[in-house]
C-alpha cells in the first residue's frame, strides 16, 4: 500500500511542492541517516540494511512527486493511512509501535485529513529520533466534531529543554503553520520519566 500525505494540485504552488517533499523526500533521508548513525557507532548490525531501505524509499518518493506534479493522488482515509505509516515506522526502526482508534471516525475533507497526516508523520519521526529507541504510542481520538490525535513516546523525555522550545525547529514550525490552517492546535507534555506526548486538537467547523 503506497501513502501518500497530500493530495497536489495542478498547477503546484511552491509552499505546497516544499511541504510535500518535506513531508516524503526529507522525511526519509532522516530516518536513514539515523539508521546509518547507529551502524557507524555499531549499535545495530541490520542499521545499514535499514538505511538503504530509507534511501530506497526516498528515491521513490522523489519520482511519485514529480508524477503528482501531472496528477492529483488521494489521500487513504486517515486511519488507515496512519496504521499503514506506522507500520512502515516500526519495521524500519524496530521500534514498538502501537495505535489505537477510539471513537467513530467522521468523514474529513481532504485538505484536513492531509495537513493532519503529515504533522502525525512529523510527529512519529520526531518520537522516533529522540525517543531512546521507547515504545512509541499513537491514539486517534473522534468525539462527534472533536478529533485528536495523540503521538506520546515512553522516552526519557526532553531533558533540559523548556517546552516552548521543543517545537520551535523549522520542520514543526511549518508543522504549526499548517495545522492553523485548517483550524488545529498543537499541545506537548514531557516529564522527566514520562517522555513526550504531542497531541493535535481539531473540531469540524
Amino acid at each position: 500500500m503506497q501513502l501518500s500525505t497530500h493530495d497536489l494540485p495542478v498547477p503546484v504552488s511552491p509552499a505546497r511542492l516544499a511541504q510535500h517533499l518535506h513531508d516524503e523526500l526529507a522525511q526519509w533521508l532522516t530516518l536513514a541517516l539515523m539508521q546509518l548513525d547507529q551502524a557507524r557507532h555499531g549499535v545495530d548490525p541490520r542499521a545499514v540494511e535499514r538505511a538503504h531501505d530509507f534511501v530506497k524509499r526516498s528515491l521513490r518518493a522523489t519520482r511519485e512527486t514529480l508524477a503528482q506534479l501531472a496528477e492529483p493522488v488521494p489521500v487513504l482515509e486517515l486511519d488507515r493511512a496512519l496504521l499503514c505509516q506506522i507500520r512502515q515506522l516500526h519495521l524500519g526502526n524496530d521500534i514498538d509501535m502501537d495505535f489505537v482508534l477510539d471513537g467513530q471516525l467522521p468523514a474529513l475533507p481532504p485538505e484536513v485529513a492531509a495537513v493532519l497526516l503529515g504533522a502525525t508523520q512529523e510527529l512519529l519521526v520526531n518520537a522516533c529520533k529522540h525517543g531512546n529507541s521507547a515504545r512509541i504510542e499513537t491514539r486517534l481520538c473522534a468525539r462527534g466534531a472533536r478529533l485528536s490525535i495523540t503521538v506520546r513516546d515512553l522516552g526519557p523525555g526532553l531533558l533540559g529543554v523548556p517546552l516552548r522550545l521543543a517545537g520551535a525547529g523549522l520542520g514543526l514550525a511549518r508543522l504549526r503553520h499548517n495545522l492553523a490552517r485548517i483550524g488545529a492546535r498543537l499541545r506537548w507534555r514531557s516529564g522527566s520519566r514520562s517522555g513526550v506526548q504531542a497531541r493535535i486538537n481539531w473540531v469540524a467547523p
